[in-house]
């Protein structure tokens, strides 16, 4: 099996019904800090957060523009200023960062064992 796109991923989520098994961490160590988990409001959102009870803090959605784009938000209003987004070079890996420019700062990759994401300075 190969690696699994960000829709999958999700899709993966949704099915299980089990978020912290898909989770955004600074590095290995510190994976259960931040972590990815679904969205109650609709199926196609899913909430980035600190922790269980922060759960409407932060959220990841679905690019409008594009399907396998997704935006980094606080807010529906502030939904550009960071996303996570596919990385030319590869289907595997994928850029969380600020703009375009720095898009090398930090990034995740998919592991190919289990849904999930893993995050790690370059």
């Amino acid at each position: 099996m190969g690696a699994q796109t960000p829709t999958e991923i999700a899709e993966l989520s949704l099915r299980t019904l089990r978020p912290v098994e898909i989770y955004l961490c600074e590095s290995e160590a510190t994976a259960t800090r931040f972590y990815l988990c679904e969205s109650e409001a609709t199926a196609t959102r899913f909430y980035l957060c600190e922790s269980e009870a922060t759960a409407t803090r932060f959220y990841l959605c679905e690019s409008e523009a594009i399907a396998t784009r997704f935006h980094l938000c606080e807010s529906e209003a502030t939904a550009t200023r960071f996303y996570l987004c596919e990385s030319e070079a590869t289907a595997t890996r994928f850029y969380l960062c600020e703009s375009e420019a720095t898009a090398t700062n930090i990034f995740c990759s998919a592991s190919k064992a289990a849904a999930t994401i893993t995050a790690r300075r370059k």
